[in-house]
């Protein structure tokens, strides 16, 4: 089972908008404010539901005409794979859509004026005459616009059951994270979580979990009632309590110093510590942030072993995601390139996540995860986003495989900038990649401040390339290409021509 569409209506950025998803790994990539964020905090509302904030007026779409009052709506599909477990098919039971192999079901988020409230606020928006009031107006309606998650087909209008979008967890990490309090404050952080969890794991030799951790649990109350019973006796309680007696409050009864140390009281005291190769201890919280994002990110896949274990139960999620905004914040270009290849693999093979959703502007990202996993949101001239598939570009002929294959194979973190940019210049030679710049400049056309791209091509592969952007290709498969423009420049290499010569002549090329 894998969220296979998201369809995103009336919400911030998108009025009408759809992107398909992959099974495992998928890294959005688009310019700023194309709508990466809105895709993931759209995923946040229907499956990060206690922790997610209400929408606010400025989550409306702004080109919405509110003299009615406006709905915003986000609906996923899920669908079936080859993975797929009982606890999964249980979980989607009453949402599906289509019965057919591969089944499908729909998750409908909404949040709308209920009925009752909708004639009030139409009657009180038919007296005002600008825009700006009738937005002033939904803003007061705020109030009264309630949020249902439907299951199924949205005409039926039936509630998802609680216990089944419990069975989805969902885990994010925004670009501006804190992620040193995010891993050690608060009542459950998630390192105290997962000591918990992983307490006496590991230690089994020949008797079972049960007897392990009863028999380590004895040990540890004998050395806890001894401690408590130390620190008691150190505390001269006659001086520390004497004003009981003279304010009349030992006639209650007389107050005296107990205690009880449990395991979690020490294991909140735990801290994690970075050794490096000359034995130097240091807290985590004094470590880079780069490397504090890998350890956050780490803690979190063990969070999704721990909640998907078997120990859990019947409260063990099924359904675990992952939503990482900007995941090169912080780390140098190798450790980026490293840490996607990573969740690439571990994902495939469904080891803790199900799905991942990255957002990313890092091209270091793009070149490690290659073509198929890549999402490309682009924003048309008059606003609108569509998002493009660059890897479905590419059908299953012997011609168009091969071509394929070979921009994967260069499409390194240089060559990558031809999929952020908003326009592309494939040249051949290394003296086009050095003068053309200065030539733009020369006519006052800054190539950066036009985020024009310069990539190096060799002389045989433009045709490879330009698939990308829809040149070669069946026609069906056009409307997945970059729409960006690009030009090939080629050097004037001398041309074979075949002339008609005598007998025994060789022919000749000319320049």
């Amino acid at each position: 089972m894998y969220i296979s569409k998201l369809t995103i209506q009336n919400f911030r950025c998108f009025q009408d908008f759809t992107v398909e998803f992959n099974e495992g790994l998928n890294v959005l990539i688009g310019s700023n404010n194309a709508g990466k964020t809105t895709v993931i905090k759209a995923l946040e509302f229907l499956f990060k539901r206690t922790s997610t904030k209400t929408p606010t007026i400025d989550d409306f779409n702004k080109s919405l005409d509110v003299s009615n009052p406006p709905e915003i709506t986000i609906t996923a599909t899920l669908k079936s794979s080859k993975t797929d477990t009982m606890d999964d098919k249980a979980i989607v039971a009453s949402w599906l859509t289509k019965l057919e192999t591969p089944w499908e079901a729909e998750l409908t988020y909404k949040y709308f004026l209920p009925e009752q409230d909708q004639q009030l606020y139409l009657q009180e928006c038919t007296e005002l005459s600008t825009p700006k009031e009738r937005w002033a107006l939904l803003e007061k309606y705020l109030k009264r616009y309630v949020t249902r998650i439907y299951g199924g087909n949205i005409v039926n209008k039936n509630r998802a059951e609680p216990e089944y979008l419990d069975k989805i967890h969902c885990e994010s990490l925004d670009a501006l994270r804190d992620v040193e309090s995010n891993m050690f404050t608060g009542k459950n952080a998630l390192l105290k979580q997962l000591l918990v969890h992983f307490k006496d794991k590991g230690m089994q030799i020949n008797e079972s979990t049960d007897q392990n951790e009863t028999a380590n649990g004895d040990k540890f109350n004998q050395h806890a009632k001894l401690l408590v019973e130390d620190l008691i006796g150190r505390v001269n309680q006659k001086e520390f309590l004497e004003f009981a007696e003279k304010t009349g409050a030992s006639v209650g009864g007389v107050p005296a110093l107990d205690g009880n140390l449990q395991e979690t009281d020490v294991l909140s005291t735990l801290r994690l510590i970075i050794k490096d190769q000359t034995g130097i201890e240091i807290p985590v919280i004094n470590n880079g942030m780069g490397y504090n994002n890998l350890i956050y990110i780490s803690l979190i896949l063990s969070k999704f072993k721990m909640i998907t274990s078997v120990e859990y139960g019947e409260n063990a999620k099924t359904f675990p995601i992952l939503l990482v905004e900007e995941p090169e914040a912080h780390l140098h270009p190798a450790l980026q390139y490293n840490f996607l290849r990573f969740l690439k693999e571990e994902v495939e093979s469904q080891s803790f996540s199900r799905q991942i959703f990255i957002t990313t502007h890092s091209t270091q990202i793009t070149s490690a995860v290659g073509l198929e996993p890549i999402i490309c949101l682009e924003k048309e001239e008059g606003g609108e986003v569509y998002a493009k598939y660059p890897n479905r570009v590419f059908s299953e002929s012997k011609e168009d495989q091969e071509s394929k294959k070979y921009v994967e194979r260069f499409l390194d973190a240089t060559k990558s900038a031809m999929l952020f940019s908003k326009s592309v210049l494939l040249v051949e030679g290394m003296a086009e990649l050095i003068l053309l710049p200065v030539l733009a400049q020369k006519v006052s056309c800054d190539l950066d401040k036009h985020h024009v791209s310069l990539v190096r091509v060799d002389a045989l592969t433009f045709k490879h390339f330009i698939k990308l952007y829809g040149a070669g290709v069946n026609t069906d498969r056009s409307k997945y290409a970059l729409g960006k423009r690009v030009s090939c420049i080629i050097d004037s290499d001398p041309a074979k021509i075949l002339k008609k010569k005598e007998k025994g002549k060789r022919s000749v090329f000319c320049k």
